[in-house]
């Protein structure tokens, strides 16, 4: 396309599997946006991870799968239940559940051991913030939602869901977390989709993609607050001025998935 159309200005890539690739297409080419290596403290879990761990906020504590022998020392640190995922996933496909020493060694028969990490297990509720940060790293807007069950038990067949949370105690408390976060990440014009848990005592990061979030999630915030968030990248990605936008509405919303049957249920016609 550069050869037959010219140079391009922007490239935005809405799934989190094409970050990577528009970030290789950016620097290839010199147009203006994220690099691979900004790139991979949103895709990489184990570098997000450090970076907020070293600017001091709370994360679960992890080992990447380098070895068998390494993985199951690791492990014996952290104790079980913990955390089997893989570094560069997404939706908590992939993502396991591990309770024994002998279940994990069998995971770590799977090839490229090293595309997975290990993680220690958090008990609370599960939240997460949804917003656009401008070219500055200003944050233009951000809803925060609570979980009903979450990614990974919907990969087991229970439904998920989301409420928009507009308990004033809670935008106070989760906000400055979430800023907090992204200045540390240094996101600077991108959509932002962060998971972090209410553990009762402290808030914990689980894990952040730079993109629109996914699921009907995107649907009810603009049905609530009239916020097209993907119009709202683009405008930052434009150069387009956009005002910040703190949400006061006292309404919320919400949705719900129901996973299909497995398997799906057959009927057989003579």
């Amino acid at each position: 396309l550069v050869s037959e159309k010219g140079h391009y200005n922007y490239v935005i890539a809405f799934s989190e599997y094409l970050l990577e690739l528009a970030a290789v297409i950016r620097e290839r080419y010199g147009i203006p946006g994220s690099r691979p290596r900004e790139v991979d403290r949103f895709r990489d879990k184990t570098i997000m991870k450090s970076v907020l761990a070293e600017a001091g906020v709370p994360v679960p504590r992890w080992a990447p799968c380098r070895s068998l022998e390494q993985t199951l020392s690791a492990a014996e640190s952290f104790g079980f239940p913990l955390i089997f995922k893989p570094v560069r996933g997404a939706s908590s496909q992939g993502v396991r559940k591990v309770a024994s020493t002998d279940e994990l060694r069998s995971l770590c028969t799977t090839p490229n051991l090293n595309e997975y990490e290990i993680e220690q297990h958090i008990t609370g509720d599960l939240l997460h913030a949804d917003g656009v940060v401008d070219r500055r790293g200003r944050g233009l807007f951000m809803s925060i939602s609570r979980y009903i069950s979450n990614c990974l038990a919907f990969e087991h067949g229970e439904p998920l869901g989301s409420v928009i949370q507009t308990d004033e105690a809670v935008q106070a408390e989760c906000r400055p977390f979430v800023l907090q976060c992204l200045s540390a990440l240094k996101l600077r014009g991108s959509a932002f989709h962060l998971e972090f848990f209410d553990t009762g005592r402290e808030l914990v990061f689980l894990e952040i993609g730079a993109r629109v979030p996914g699921a009907d999630v995107p649907y009810v915030i603009r049905d609530v607050f009239g916020v097209n968030l993907y119009r709202l990248w683009v405008d930052v990605m434009l150069g387009t001025p956009v005002e910040p936008y703190l949400p006061t509405s006292s309404q919320s919303g919400g949705w719900l998935m129901i996973p299909r049957p497995r398997p799906l249920p057959q009927k057989v016609v003579n």
